[in-house]
């Protein structure tokens, strides 16, 4: 297995000799070998390393010295390496710090070709979990993407244990173990301004055709004036029971953005319905009762299950939705953004949009740091291109975030546009900073995907940010962060009403998750264009490509 390895600090053995304080790349090898050829090699290291590198050194050792010379250690895999960049470390903090009794975590398997020894390895792991007092959720294994993976829930204390400087849980010192990852965490976009009512009565949907978009997201609601009739709403995991109609926030949103664009200026309505099915729902725990990813599945398997389902049928089910072609994946995963090898969210996309000959509209994340910037004397913002330069500066901080890495798939970021009309801020300190058309959202995720991609693949308007200058800053440095702003700008979505049962509410929302729903509807009104075409001179060669291409 090899893997690429990008930005890493310079050190006194490891750096640019013309530049020293440049980033560097690096590609790592990892070769899994039998125990005693392991032993050997380590063997001829130890010796390196005390010094045995001279004329009387032995024969492996002059044979490895040219390799040796490039590194800086060889040693086994261990129990930090299965928990650091991982995100387990700040997602074990969090539950920690609200209280929690028990942790949930994602233990990712090495994979196995043949299936009855990934069930012993299973087996040895559940054994394994069952002893600190944990307990199983789930469990999943797809070939076709090499992965394998349990869901368990362990107590605090060895939780604790785990995260310690010298972890000795005997969880995280197994051999069928290769990494602790923690359970997704899906956020919805922040939410600009206060719920108004619609500014207009949306006709009353006609015949509409059968799906070729589907949203996976939170559930919406049905029966909102902007959604009632053209949804058709697939909730086999029954996640609907623990909706209230309050917290339906952002499948209501992004269905509203695929069937009708943003409403301060909504375009014809879709003339198909738009199949749902919810892979969020609120979490009890958190006050707000956040849309999140479940805590009991393994989030692979359901995203998997769900296509599988759609397209394949469920068992001996028949497909709910064979006609889909462009599925909506407007969700990211903050624990994991992306470092140098692709996440497994990202590999089930891939290997789904090859094989179902699907397109994956991806939202490429959010990003709400701090942004510090240089300014010239007497600014009171700063210039475009020293914005964007911070913004590149920090790009560390603000990477895609999982699956927008995916390379089957169509990435998708912010630009900072909206049709919310003129800005007018309520005060000095709140500005926009960004008043080209076209430019990104400082929100947006930004950087290189796989082996150096450019990501996002596409910008589509994702709409504008305030932003909050934080006095007390340095002389000639501002910092700014987004502010919650006023109702205005943003791009205008269907929501939960303002009283209970109100069915007529919105709101103005942002971020790259509207860019992924108004870049699907494109590909929708794309798709039904491509379809007018059929049946006129020369369009047979429309039946040659995949209606996803």
């Amino acid at each position: 297995v090899d893997e690429e390895l990008t930005d890493l600090d310079p050190d006194a053995d490891f750096r640019d000799a013309k530049n020293a304080d440049k980033k560097l790349s690096a590609r790592l090898y990892m070769v899994m070998t039998n125990e005693a050829a392991l032993a050997q090699l380590l063997g001829v290291w130890n010796a390196w390393k005390a010094g045995g590198r001279g004329k009387k050194a032995s024969p492996a050792l002059k044979l490895w010295r040219p390799l040796f010379v490039c590194l800086r250690d060889i040693r086994r895999w261990e129990a930090q390496d299965r928990i650091e960049e991982t995100g387990i470390r700040e997602q074990w903090t969090e539950d920690i710090a609200i209280g929690a009794s028990s942790m949930p975590v994602e233990l990712d398997l090495w994979f196995r070709a043949d299936a009855e020894t990934r069930s012993s390895a299973e087996g040895r792991v559940r054994k394994r979990v069952e002893e600190i007092g944990g307990r199983i959720l789930s469990t999943a294994n797809i070939p076709a993407i090499a992965y394998h993976a349990v869901l368990a829930e362990i107590p605090r204390v060895e939780a604790e244990r785990i995260l310690s400087t010298t972890p000795d849980v005997a969880l995280v010192l197994a051999d069928d173990l290769r990494f602790l990852r923690p359970t997704p965490q899906v956020f919805a976009p922040g939410i600009i301004g206060e719920v108004d009512d619609m500014p207009s009565a949306m006709p009353p949907p006609g015949d509409l055709g059968s799906p070729v978009v589907a949203l996976l997201d939170g559930l919406p609601i049905e029966n909102h004036l902007s959604l009632r009739g053209r949804l058709t709403v697939d909730d086999p995991d029954d996640f609907g029971t623990t909706y209230g109609l309050g917290d339906r926030r952002h499948g209501t949103g992004m269905a509203s953005l695929i069937l009708h664009g943003d409403l301060s200026s909504p375009g014809p309505p879709l003339t198909r319905q738009l199949y749902v099915r919810p892979i969020l729902r609120p979490r009890v725990e958190f006050t707000d009762r956040r849309e999140m990813t479940p805590r009991d599945q393994l989030w692979v398997d359901l995203i998997h299950r769900a296509i599988l389902r759609m397209l394949a049928g469920d068992g001996d089910a028949r497909p709910t939705a064979a006609g889909v072609r462009i599925v909506n994946f407007s969700v990211g995963d903050t624990y994991q953004p992306f470092l140098h090898s692709l996440s497994p969210i990202a590999r089930l996309l891939d290997w789904l949009a090859w094989k179902y000959r699907l397109l994956f509209v991806v939202s490429a994340g959010n990003h709400s740091s701090r942004i510090k910037v240089i300014l010239r004397s007497g600014e009171a913002a700063p210039s475009e291109v020293n914005l964007f330069k911070a913004i590149y500066a920090d790009h560390r901080r603000r990477r895609l975030l999982a699956p927008a890495e995916a390379i089957n798939v169509l990435t998708v970021g912010a630009a900072h546009e909206d049709d919310a009309g003129l800005f007018q801020s309520p005060s000095a300190d709140q500005q926009t900073l960004v008043a080209s058309d076209g430019l990104p959202s400082p929100i947006s995720a930004l950087g290189r995907g796989f082996r150096k991609a450019v990501k996002p693949d596409v910008l589509a308007p994702g709409g504008r940010v305030v932003f909050t200058r934080n006095p007390g800053e340095a002389v000639g440095v501002a910092e700014f962060e987004r502010a919650p702003g006023p109702r205005v700008p943003g791009q205008r979505v269907a929501c939960p009403g303002k009283t209970p049962g109100d069915l007529s509410g919105v709101e103005f929302t942002i971020g790259t998750s509207n860019a992924a729903a108004l870049t699907t509807r494109a590909a929708a009104l794309v798709l039904d264009a491509v379809d007018g075409l059929r049946g006129v001179p020369g369009s047979e060669i429309l039946a040659t490509l995949p209606p996803a291409l």
